[in-house]
């Protein structure tokens, strides 16, 4: 969760007012980071879909999945949901994304994570791939927009938002 504060108790009372928020959600306690009131349809249109850094332009492929296979609980494991920071130079940056956290927008809903980090082995094009599990039970075939924001270097933090990302089912 991304809650930054030097007053004690305001974590823990914010976190009671999201869930209270969340109550549609009959699984707000199984969900990691939080589910919130999304950000308004100008700041969502606001977000680029690709940033430049150091000279290399960036953008992100987003991944939304429900898991239903036999192993599964009946209604389905919770969401999870990936970004793959993508560039076209096909050498690696001389900076590293840091602390990552995804946002997942689904209506007027947001989820939000701090985000696993995995550095595949060198590709043409795929820099870091950033994921998070155990988010709300949002139905497969819904539309979310997948959000990353991360830092570059200290004090300079980026938003790149893949739209329209289908919630897939994995039977």
């Amino acid at each position: 969760m991304y809650l930054n504060s030097s007053i004690p108790g305001l974590r823990a009372v914010a976190l009671a007012a999201v869930l209270v928020l969340a109550g549609g959600c009959s699984d707000a306690d199984d969900i990691d980071g939080l589910v919130t009131r999304a950000w308004s349809p100008q700041q969502l249109a606001a977000l680029p879909d690709s940033v430049s850094v150091a000279g290399r332009v960036l953008h992100i492929e987003g991944q939304a999945n429900r898991d239903f296979m036999p192993i599964a609980p009946a209604n389905g494991h919770p969401l999870s949901v990936g970004a793959n920071l993508m560039s076209s130079a096909g050498d690696r940056p001389a900076w590293t994304a840091t602390d990552p956290v995804l946002y997942v927008v689904h209506g007027d809903r947001m989820w939000i994570v701090d985000a696993q980090t995995w550095q595949p082995p060198a590709t043409a094009a795929l820099l870091w791939a950033f994921y998070a599990d155990r988010g709300p039970k949002w139905t497969p075939g819904g539309v979310v927009d997948v959000v990353l924001e991360f830092d570059v270097a200290p004090g300079d933090r980026r938003r790149i938002i893949d739209r329209g990302v289908a919630i897939s089912r994995s039977e």
